[in-house]
């Protein structure tokens, strides 16, 4: 990982010099099954992302040892840029899941960012995911809403497509998670309820 990152912070025309010069590294994964696509995609990389999808050195499907391609990680690390770069090029790679059977709506929706899930919500790929469920039956609402991602919950709330009665592994809804959470700052706790009653 730590070659990637020194990688990545080089000038631009010396990383295009190694690369031409290396191409077989190109293909090389880090201790976490990472290759450069998913450390440039981390790390807000979009000139390098770019380049590295156009040559088709690094696949946008292939998974660390978490089952996370690079775009999941543009989702869970709020690169918007570079995700509507690669779901414009690969739309199907939006339908794919991680170990934890998180799509790129979740992680978007659990790490808060907002703008990101109003994009992924008008991508008619991603319809047929808006209330899919994690390993412990989680959507997308139910993961902003224990994160207190506020602004999230009120996007994926007022969204006709978004299941808000759905319920988890523990059939608590969203919003009774936010309500019976004890180990979160009642100010918070009401100000999720506030949003959610918004649209009930």
């Amino acid at each position: 990982m730590q070659f990637y990152i020194c990688f990545l912070q080089l000038n631009f025309a010396v990383k295009f010099d190694i690369l031409y010069e290396r191409k077989e590294s190109v293909h090389d994964v880090d201790e976490q099954g990472r290759n450069l696509l998913h450390h440039s995609a981390v790390l807000g990389h979009y000139g390098m992302s770019e380049w590295l999808l156009k040559e088709k050195f690094s696949p946008v499907c292939e998974r660390d040892n978490h089952g996370q391609t690079p775009l999941h990680l543009t989702a869970k690390n709020g690169r918007l840029n570079i995700l509507k770069m690669l779901v414009n090029d690969y739309p199907d790679a939006s339908e794919v899941f991680d170990h934890r059977q998180c799509n790129i709506l979740h992680l978007a929706a659990e790490f808060g960012h907002a703008k990101m899930v109003s994009y992924l919500l008008n991508l008619p790929e991603i319809k047929d995911f808006v209330n899919s469920s994690d390993v412990d039956g989680n959507t997308p609402l139910h993961l902003a809403t224990m994160h207190f991602n506020s602004d999230v919950v009120y996007i994926l709330s007022k969204n006709k497509k978004v299941n808000i009665r759905a319920t988890n592994n523990k059939l608590k809804t969203a919003f009774e998670i936010a309500h019976e959470s004890p180990e979160n700052p009642k100010r918070a706790i009401q100000k999720v309820q506030n949003e959610m009653f918004l649209v009930m």
